[in-house]
Formats: C-alpha cells, sequence, structure tokens
C-alpha cells in the first residue's frame, strides 16, 4: 500500500512536470506546417545587487560620570609568631607587632585606640554551686555551704605606644580582713586585684611596677581562669574555712612590689628563656605598708622548648613581723620550688614541688631545737583538650594529686587531696564562658578528729573577657 502511495506520487509529479513544460516552451500543435523564426536569445539579465544601508551615525559619546575608586587596600599586618610555652610568671606582654603603634589584645571583646594609646575592658565572673559533706564532729565544716561567688572582676588594660602596658582591675568580692580563721561566712567588701605600669622596650627585658604578681611556682602563677579545675591545689592554695581546718597555703598573693626580667619573647629558635626577679613588701595585697623595714625578695629561672616541654626552679626570702605592739615576733620564710611541665598528643602533665623553711628569730635568738619549721607540698595534675588529635568538643577531662605537710611541728597535720575536673569550654565564638565541675577527696591523717568527712563536690560557670 505504501509502495502505490509513492508511485502515486512520482506520477503525479511527472504529469505537472510535463504539462507545465508544454504550456510554457512546446509550439502549438499547428506549427509543425508553419515555420516560425526562433526568437532571439535571451541574455540573462545581470543581477541585480542591492546597495548596502547607508551607515547608522553612532550617537555622540556621552563621558560617563567620575566613579570614585577606593583606594588599594592596606597589606595586613604580618602576624607575629607565637612563642613557646613559658611559665605564667612571665610578665606583661605587648599586644600585636612591635611597629611603634598600640594594640589591644587579640580576645579583647571592644578596643578603643588611636597613635598613642589602646585601651581595653576586663571582667571576670567565677560563680557556682558547691556541696560539702558535713562532719558530725566539727559544726564548722560542711554546715554552710551552697551557692558562691569566687571572683566578680571588672577592669581595664592598657598600652602607650608598643613598650608601655598598663592594667587595673578591681574585685568587688574581696574577703574583709579580721574574720575568724575557720568561720565560713564571712563579709566581702570591693578591693584592687592587679594595678601595675610596665615598661617593655625589649623582648629580654621588661619592669613593672605596682600590685602583681612576684616570680612563683608554676600552679600558684597560673590564672585561675586557665586552670582546668575550678581551684587550685591544697598545697599551693591551703584549706578554705568550712572546707576542713583552715590553713595557708604555700603560693604567695599578689605582692605590692617591682618586677623585672624576660618577657614571652625572650627565646634562642624554638628554645624560651625566662629569668625574673622581685622585690616587694611581702605582707600580702591589699595592705597599705610594709610590717617592717626590710623587703621580700623572688626570683624565677626557666627554659622551655616550643610548646613541648618547660621546667622551672626559683624561690623566695621574706623576712616578715609578726603580733601587734608591742608583742611584735620577726620570722623569716625561705622558699623554694621546682615545676615543670609537657604537652605531647595533646595530653598535658605537670608537677611541682615546694620547700618552706620557717626560721622563729625572735623566740630563738641563738637558732637551736625548735628555732625552725619546715613545710612541704608536691601537686602533679594531667588534662587532655584533643587527645591524639581527637577534638572533643571543648571538654577538658582532668586528674590532679596534692600532697601538704604545713608544719613539721605537728606529726598529724598532713593532707592529701584527690580531684577529679571537667572543664567545657562553651563552644560559641566570642563567647569566653566556661563550665567546670570538680569532685574532691581531702584526707586528713591522724586521730578521729582530724580525719574529717569532707569530700566536696564544686559546679562553677566562668566568664572572662
Amino acid at each position: 500500500m505504501r509502495s502505490n502511495s509513492v508511485s502515486c506520487l512520482f506520477v503525479a509529479g511527472g504529469l505537472t512536470l510535463a504539462s507545465l513544460v508544454h504550456a510554457q516552451g512546446a509550439p502549438p500543435a499547428d506549427s509543425a506546417t508553419e515555420p516560425v523564426d526562433a526568437p532571439p536569445p535571451v541574455v540573462a539579465a545581470p543581477p541585480v545587487v542591492e546597495a548596502p544601508p547607508p551607515p547608522v551615525e553612532a550617537p555622540p559619546a556621552v563621558p560617563a560620570p567620575p566613579v570614585d575608586v577606593p583606594p588599594p587596600p592596606l597589606a595586613a599586618t604580618p602576624a607575629v609568631a607565637a612563642g613557646p610555652a613559658r611559665s605564667p610568671t612571665a610578665g606583661p606582654q605587648l599586644e600585636g607587632p612591635r611597629d611603634g603603634l598600640p594594640d589591644c589584645r587579640a580576645s579583647a571583646a571592644a578596643c578603643a585606640k588611636n597613635e598613642l594609646f589602646a585601651l581595653w575592658p576586663r571582667l571576670r565572673l567565677r560563680t557556682g554551686y558547691e556541696l560539702v559533706q558535713p562532719d558530725s564532729q566539727i559544726l564548722t565544716v560542711g554546715q554552710n555551704d551552697g551557692f558562691f561567688i569566687d571572683e566578680a572582676q571588672v577592669g581595664v588594660d592598657g598600652a602607650f605606644k608598643d613598650d608601655l602596658r598598663f592594667r587595673l582591675l578591681i574585685d568587688v568580692i574581696t574577703l574583709v580582713p579580721g574574720g575568724a580563721p575557720n568561720d565560713p561566712v564571712q563579709s566581702v567588701n570591693a578591693a584592687v586585684r592587679d594595678a601595675w605600669v610596665a615598661w617593655i622596650p625589649s623582648d629580654w627585658f621588661f619592669v613593672s611596677a605596682g600590685q602583681q604578681f612576684m616570680p612563683e611556682d608554676l600552679e600558684g602563677a597560673t590564672s585561675l581562669a586557665n586552670l582546668p579545675f575550678a581551684r587550685r591545689s591544697v598545697a599551693s592554695a591551703g584549706v578554705r574555712p568550712g572546707h576542713g581546718f583552715a590553713v595557708s597555703g604555700l603560693s604567695p598573693s599578689r605582692q605590692l612590689g617591682v618586677v623585672a626580667g624576660s618577657t614571652e619573647n625572650a627565646r634562642l629558635g624554638p628554645v624560651g628563656l625566662e629569668y625574673l626577679f622581685g622585690i616587694g613588701n611581702g605582707n600580702g595585697q591589699n595592705i597599705a605598708g610594709n610590717d617592717n623595714k626590710l623587703p621580700a625578695v623572688y626570683a624565677r629561672l626557666g627554659v622551655a622548648y616550643e610548646d613541648v616541654a618547660r621546667v622551672g626552679v626559683g624561690g623566695r626570702n621574706n623576712p616578715r613581723t609578726v603580733g601587734t605592739l608591742p608583742n611584735l615576733f620577726n620570722e623569716v620564710d625561705n622558699v623554694g620550688f621546682v615545676d615543670a611541665s609537657v604537652k605531647l598528643f595533646g595530653i598535658s602533665a605537670a608537677g611541682q614541688g615546694i620547700f618552706k623553711q620557717t626560721a622563729f628569730g625572735t623566740l630563738f635568738p641563738e637558732a637551736g631545737d625548735g628555732s625552725t619549721d619546715v613545710g612541704m607540698g608536691v601537686s602533679a595534675w594531667i588534662f587532655a583538650d584533643a587527645p591524639f588529635g581527637v577534638s572533643l568538643c571543648g571538654v577538658i577531662p582532668a586528674y590532679r594529686f596534692s600532697y601538704y605537710d604545713p608544719s613539721s611541728t605537728f606529726l598529724d597535720d598532713q593532707l592529701i587531696e584527690n580531684s577529679l575536673g571537667v572543664r567545657w569550654n562553651v563552644p560559641v565564638e566570642h563567647l569566653p564562658l566556661s563550665l567546670f565541675v570538680d569532685g574532691t577527696l581531702l584526707t586528713e591523717f591522724g586521730d578521729n578528729v582530724r580525719d574529717l568527712d569532707n569530700a566536696r563536690l564544686t559546679a562553677l560557670l566562668q566568664l572572662e573577657l
């Protein structure tokens, strides 16, 4: 059927073509008897070439309005290479490069500066809840726990050009002196914490004056905000009222005086050097006047290899006068310490030992038996922030052991502290918020009177700007 249709199409096309030829070029039937002159050949007309359209004149160019071209961006200031790990007692540090201009701390919440000065605010809030096991015999232990504020500090840091630093920091949670030693309920007041000015002409030298930390042991000099635990160990900070029989620790508090030594950038290649010397009143912070005419002297020497290891040694000599007029007693504290820390594969470990000898010059002017008293403390701790490169999302588990013998005069006053803690740095950008949870077991040596039931659990929230 289809072949037939195709054939029909071809036949129809042939007939149509024949008819057209016949109509246009074939002579009529009777022309065969009457010859007709052939028409002249048709000359093909040359092809008509259309003239191109006339060119369209472009409109006159309108000058574009001037555009303000921004100047090329300034080249970023090269970052200063971070120095190796070093003791927190290394003193004030410069912020930014040494280019003659002041800089704020990189992590500052706000910054105000010009060509001469840079200022940025400081804020620290440490508050939480503590549960202390109550002792059945000592009514001052474990009966007054609850909510607390350890620190509520506000202040300002500043710099003049790039060789002068200063700080003023006030803590509104400061115990009012004069309270009973074992009274867990005490009044607080506002008082100065840091108030110093530092001149830093070189990476190898600085000098600062005012109320500040003196060269001391690693744990005692480390800011509470940077520890993996809510509080320092018993050897460093002693025992607080309400936690047991109150006793002072071996690490000194801030002092009024002068400190000179190396900065954080004092290094030879990967090796960091630390040398610090201080002179102060020796009778603590927020006290107007010295307890006698003699100053206390402090020193620390250390060496570090990049961020891997650090070791330090040092000590202090503090001639003290205690008592009230007219009953004054002269005593001299001689303290020595050694500390070391190492960080490998995201795991950090540190340890230190402190030895203290007190000479009672007034009671025993000729020395002899009983003229000196000896105390010592040993602490070690370990924590992990990224073990073997594994991120823990800001969680830092930690363990600490501390042994403290406050006095050689008593045979049953030794203390052993075991602490298990977790610190969580909340992973929110620009929000320096941390949560601490510590469990502490404090064991007292001796008879049933000193062997207290005083285990405690501490939960603390910290905001540090």
